[in-house]
């Protein structure tokens, strides 16, 4: 397998001399998760300082779907604060969907939401980092559009340009804040969902519209148990409130 190839591409690279690089590790840690072996890639990365080489951001965003895809979620924070503090690597919005994505996948929702407001690096957060990113590409807070149209009597999320996971987060906090509100029943949301362009996870690049659009809606469907309050039409999800 492609796995396979790999080590042994990077044992001749060591046999012969070759000091491996971030690259390198980065090409090899993929390899296993592709292979459908992602609990070896945290021995892989591990390897990095016997060879003097620095891990960069791809080397940890490979990491941390590693660990959630391995079921070791609990140590993405760990090493998170390992590569803010210790590598001085700045986390992007990758890294934060990474890390988040892990946490969603090994049932750690309250620390993804709590990773998207405050992370381990000062006056940084997921959710800074991402408006900062949108502001870039001329896109809107959803949070202040959010907050916009509610005072008007209309709910809605713009959920465009944001990684999965970030719209998950996004959805559930703020459905959470309109049930605290106490003032929704009845009424209805709907989610605008389309291609999040650069930012979309690779998976989703092929058909982003109407890959984004099933995964939210069975995100909605699913965990929110909204199941039989939603309507679907073109990049538009519609959710009857309680």
């Amino acid at each position: 397998g492609s796995s396979t190839e790999a080590l042994s591409f990077f044992n001749k690279m060591v046999a012969n001399g070759v000091q491996p690089d971030a690259p390198t590790f980065t090409i090899l840690m993929g390899a296993y998760l592709k292979g459908g072996k992602p609990e070896m890639v945290e021995g892989v990365f591990k390897k990095m300082e016997e060879h003097n080489a620095v891990p960069d951001v791809r080397v940890f965003s490979v990491l941390f779907k590693a660990l959630g895809m391995a079921s070791d979620g609990a140590k993405v924070m760990t090493y998170l604060r390992e590569m803010i503090h210790t590598w001085k690597v700045e986390p992007d919005t990758g890294i934060y969907s990474a890390v988040m994505g892990a946490l969603e996948l090994n049932g750690l929702t309250a620390d993804s939401e709590a990773l998207f407001n405050a992370s381990p690096q000062k006056d940084s957060s997921a959710r800074a980092t991402m408006e900062r990113e949108q502001k870039k590409a001329g896109v809107a807070s959803p949070y202040l559009s959010f907050a916009d149209q509610t005072k008007a009597g209309q709910l809605g999320l713009d959920l465009r340009g944001l990684y999965p996971v970030f719209a998950k987060v996004v959805i559930r906090s703020c459905l959470n804040s309109l049930d605290d509100a106490n003032h929704v029943s009845g009424r209805k949301v709907t989610f605008v969902v389309c291609s999040p362009g650069s930012m979309a996870d690779d998976a989703m690049r092929k058909h982003p519209d109407r890959g984004l659009v099933i995964e939210l809606y069975n995100f909605l469907k699913g965990p929110m148990n909204m199941g039989t309050r939603l309507t679907v039409k073109n990049n538009k999800i519609t959710a009857q409130l309680q």
